[in-house]
């Protein structure tokens, strides 16, 4: 009984909640700041490299999914597989892929673009956007470097959400806070635990400082200005399967949906590999971000979040003696999702993965795909049972004998 009494409390003020809402005013134009053509950048002079790379990749561990690669100026595009495997739809550059986790980002660019009009600060606290927010101390700070302490709403919503329900969306998963009496975690900033629902709270925080849904200030003030035409954001009232693109398991088979999948900022924006690069343009782009703006948001926050990479706001970090790797990786249902970039030089390297096998890749690789000496590297760690084999042997059209078909490390 106690769980049917939670779920209306939630029915109710997720409603409430939606009617307390700004208003929304309506869509206007945005002027387009880069208009990139990606056909007219010039082929990589080691395209052969990668291409033979990735062809191994599908060969031997079942990879499925979209590449683009870009170094100083030069870029390679490849795709592999299908985009429904048991139809035998395929894959094309144009395909849009759920890109999971790697939605965060684009919540932090929205941060910071609000950051620079003065219409937050990062220290503002949440109980200043929801009335009678029941976790003390919690700031936009807090969420953005996952330090906030609080409850993972997924985990609420597994208890307290009945799949019957449909879709829960940002307003329902807010009200699982209020009605759940859940602790927190930990006090805020007391360490990093990375959790979804800071990114949750930060797109209905974007809607109630901007008056815009989430979709719709994107659209307005990232997509558009951009030029990423093929990126959207996928709310309660679209239907996943009507996507031409499915999440997979291993063998192929889909993956189901699924009623978190109406919750955005923390995962849900759909996007192509060519529109990601566009993104990672924009961000240097200082008419799109000034450069104040795009270094708090890659200040480190967190050291050796994971690993030894750190965690900025929105993003993860990997510092070496030579270079500094900025990246977000994602995993949501059968995709997998990877972009990272060079902070310092022109360097971007792009993922988009829709079957659970062969789309990882560990930031400790990245930096072999932009010699074509380092892809002896990047092979070797994706097995240890083929290190005896040279990838000069699956180059030169031989064939690959004894392949393992384990996942991925």
């Amino acid at each position: 009984m106690k769980k049917y009494v939670i779920i209306a409390c939630v029915l109710l003020l997720a409603c409430t909640e939606a009617i307390n809402k700004f208003s929304k005013p309506k869509s206007k134009g945005c002027q387009v700041l880069e208009n990139i053509d990606i056909a007219k950048l010039k082929p990589l002079v080691y395209a052969d490299k990668v291409a033979h790379f990735f062809d191994f990749l599908h060969s031997a561990y079942q990879f499925n999914g979209n590449v683009l690669l870009y170094d100083n100026g030069q870029i390679w595009q490849g795709t592999y597989g299908y985009a429904d495997v048991p139809n035998k739809v395929e894959l094309n550059q144009n395909s849009v892929f759920q890109i999971a986790s790697m939605s965060k980002p684009f919540a932090a660019v929205c941060i910071m673009q609000l950051l620079q009009k003065g219409k937050i600060k990062l220290g503002d606290s949440l109980s200043k956007f929801f009335n009678k927010w029941p976790y003390n101390g919690v700031t936009i700070n807090h969420l953005l470097n996952h330090t906030s302490g609080i409850p993972e709403y997924m985990a609420l919503g597994d208890l307290y959400w009945n799949d019957t329900m449909g879709y829960m969306n940002n307003n329902a998963a807010l009200s699982l806070f209020y009605t759940s009496n859940q602790p927190a975690y930990f006090s805020p900033g007391a360490r990093h635990d990375y959790c979804n629902s800071n990114y949750m709270l930060l797109a209905l925080i974007i809607e109630k400082v901007s008056g815009l849904s989430y979709p719709k200030y994107l659209q307005q003030n990232v997509f558009c200005p951009l030029g990423m035409n093929n990126t959207f954001v996928f709310t309660a009232k679209d239907s996943l399967m009507k996507q031409s693109v499915k999440g997979h398991y291993g063998l192929g088979h889909y993956i189901q949906d699924h009623y978190l999948n109406g919750v955005y900022g923390d995962k849900n924006i759909w996007s192509t590999t060519a529109d990601l690069f566009r993104f990672y343009k924009g961000i240097f782009n200082t008419k799109f971000l000034p450069a104040k703006y795009r270094q708090i948001m890659f200040a480190t926050q967190v050291y050796h979040s994971r690993g030894q990479s750190d965690y900025a706001r929105g993003w993860r970090k990997k510092v070496t003696e030579t270079d500094t790797w900025i990246f977000h990786t994602g995993w949501w249902k059968g995709f997998r999702t990877n972009l990272f970039f060079n902070a310092h030089k022109e360097q971007c390297f792009i993922v988009l993965s829709n079957r659970l096998k062969g789309g990882t890749f560990p930031n400790d690789m990245v930096a072999a795909f932009f010699t074509p000496q380092g892809f002896d590297q990047a092979y070797h760690y994706f097995t240890d049972s083929m290190r005896k084999i040279s990838f000069d042997s699956f180059i030169h059209g031989q064939e690959l004998q004894h392949v393992q078909n384990d996942s991925i490390p």
